[in-house]
């Protein structure tokens, strides 16, 4: 169980493999031997220690590290999405890959304050951890039904989903400014 705890908390920095495959590969194979809910605490707990340490990296080495790497397209889309959308955006980018760690930090070189980035961003892993462990837990072999696919359908309600909270969060701030600008409607 520590090692899997290991490879969710620094696995994104080591390896190239997906956290969505691993999760999967992990919760099929577990095969309800190990205690299932044990292994998902074990994942969540790898899940935020690596965020966190994003946000931390972010926080005290931020400008060194957005001087390396402002200029790929996940800082940017991040760093777009951030602008646009607050800390609200959070609740989302954890189901981006490339964007979940470098949302978390850039939210450290903002100085986003902790409490206010976990809320938010622990909530997002929270959801997406459940989301992958349950799939991998029903669906007998995944990661073979992702290479068939190549993940289509998985990122395709991944998208559905980013969009609808994009749009949940976006659209009740543009009416409430409509209202107030033409207080007749």
């Amino acid at each position: 169980m520590f090692f899997i705890f290991l490879w969710f908390w620094l696995g994104g920095f080591i390896a190239p493999v997906p956290n969505e495959v691993m999760i999967l590969t992990i919760s099929s194979t577990n095969n309800n031997e190990a205690y299932p809910v044990l292994l998902f605490i074990v994942i969540f707990c790898g899940l935020i220690a690596g965020n966190t340490t994003c946000y931390l990296v972010g926080r005290y080495f931020g400008s060194y590290i957005l001087s390396r790497l402002n200029q790929t397209k996940y800082f940017h889309t991040a760093k777009s999405l951030l602008d646009i959308f607050n800390e609200k955006v959070l609740l989302v980018t954890y189901f981006m890959p490339g964007i979940r760690n470098a949302a978390a930090v850039i939210c450290g070189t903002k100085r986003l304050p902790f409490a206010r980035y976990a809320i938010y961003s622990y909530s997002s892993i929270f959801i997406w951890a459940v989301l992958y462990f349950t799939l991998g837990q029903l669906v007998p072999n995944p990661v073979v039904l992702w290479e068939k696919v190549d993940g289509v359908p998985l990122l395709a309600g991944t998208i559905i989903l980013v969009c609808f909270a994009l749009v949940k969060i976006y659209l009740p701030r543009r009416k409430s400014v409509e209202l107030i600008s033409n207080p007749r409607h």
